[in-house]
């Protein structure tokens, strides 16, 4: 029985599937296009993650010559230059900072996270005044009000929950009013460690709040004192490595960014040096 090829069905269903496999075809063409173009997309941002981790790295060393050089000229240079070295101090202390978040923006892209080195930090709060005490010197037209508490003893990366809140309170310090205090609350407990950050000022709409913690986002009210907009991005990070979180609250008058994690204690023979 021979097949009726020329019957307006047959040809109607043929024409079909041609239609069809013409599409397919089309598709497959664009599909490998858009596969090709996110390749080159994914290797472009690689290779410029990997530049800025470079350079990052490279201009450490001769920022560190400046700063030393400006602590020598400090013992040696007229009375009257000293104000103009500080000013240079703080221009290079600034400088180095931003080259650290860049740095650790880097590392976070390219490695799924911030590298943290735990280990047991006994009288942690020691380290934590030492911030706060940065920050009224970089800033000592703003008041910071601390309580923390003595005999704190926990397992973390140091540095970075230290690095965690001088974000926090740099960013409270450009954000909030200029006439009302900071406020830090710290909480150790043999299970919870806390830190919040309160400042005052206006309320943060819900949805600035969701943006808060993406890299290279900045607020409206930065004014002169622009970053690059890491601080927080990079204190969530430190969060996120400790098996902590960074949570914000505001409301009419007041904004708080507190961070809170398990306490992990080593016992025993096990504590570390």
């Amino acid at each position: 029985m021979k097949a009726q090829l020329s019957t307006p069905a047959m040809r109607k269903t043929l024409s079909l599937f041609a239609e069809l496999i013409s599409r397919q075809l089309a598709s497959e063409v664009v599909l490998g296009r858009t596969r090709d173009a996110l390749d080159d997309a994914i290797e472009t941002s690689m290779l410029r993650e990997q530049f800025i981790a470079v350079l990052s790295h490279d201009v450490r060393t001769p920022l560190s010559t400046i700063l030393n050089g400006i602590d020598v000229l400090g013992q040696v240079v007229d009375p009257s230059a000293l104000q103009l070295l500080e000013t240079m101090r703080r221009s290079g202390k600034r400088i180095s900072s931003l080259i650290e978040d860049v740095a650790d923006f880097a590392r976070g892209r390219m490695g799924g996270g911030i590298a943290v080195d735990m280990r047991r930090e006994r009288n942690f709060e020691d380290t934590l005044r030492q911030v706060v005490e940065e920050l009224r010197h970089v800033y000592p037209g703003r008041t910071i009000d601390a309580e923390i508490p003595s005999g704190i003893d926990i397992t973390c990366d140091g540095h970075r929950i230290a690095q965690l809140l001088s974000n926090l309170l740099k960013n409270a310090i450009v954000h909030g009013s200029p006439s009302e205090p900071v406020l830090l609350r710290v909480i150790s407990t043999p299970d919870v460690f806390q830190m919040a950050v309160t400042n005052f000022g206006p309320q943060i709409p819900p949805e600035i709040q969701a943006q808060l913690f993406k890299p290279f986002w900045q607020g409206s009210n930065c004014g002169s004192k622009k970053g690059l907009g890491l601080g927080l991005y990079i204190a969530s990070e430190i969060a996120r490595s400790h098996g902590g979180r960074l949570e914000v609250a505001s409301s009419a008058g007041q904004t708080t960014f507190t961070y809170q994690v398990r306490c992990q204690r080593p016992a025993g023979k096990n504590d570390y040096a």
